[in-house]
């Protein structure tokens, strides 16, 4: 069996160490007979979710927050769509906040979600 894991964003999201939470999920599935490729995407990169089978980002500053949130916009539907065919979209922390229709900061503007599920974040 082979699981194909991307990474969003790793060198903003990880607040708290998640390419350790990676790690250890990684050897803990290649333990169990699964061949594992993590593969980290960054701005520059194409966001291409086709092959993926877990899309995961971790916690960031809120900065880092709206800066990824604007950079996956335009990527709404590739993760929409690799969504629906089984895909597990796995964010934590604040980063799961994007994946509601809006995220209201402190200052009391609103930033656009992805509008993958149906709760705002204030």
């Amino acid at each position: 069996m082979e699981l194909n894991i991307i990474h969003l964003y790793p060198e903003l999201m990880s607040l708290y160490g998640e390419y350790a939470n990676l790690s250890v999920l990684r050897r803990r599935l290649e333990d169990l007979g699964v061949q594992v490729t993590v593969t980290p995407v960054t701005f520059e990169d194409e966001k291409d979710f086709s092959s993926a089978d877990l899309i995961y980002m971790g916690a960031g500053t809120e900065r880092s927050q709206k800066a990824v949130l604007q950079d996956l916009l335009p990527h709404r539907e590739a993760l929409v769509n690799a969504s629906e065919r089984g895909a597990l979209v796995f964010f934590t922390g604040n980063a799961m906040e994007v994946l509601g229709q809006s995220v209201t900061d402190a200052e009391g503007r609103v930033w656009e979600g992805l509008g993958l599920a149906e709760f705002a974040t204030v």
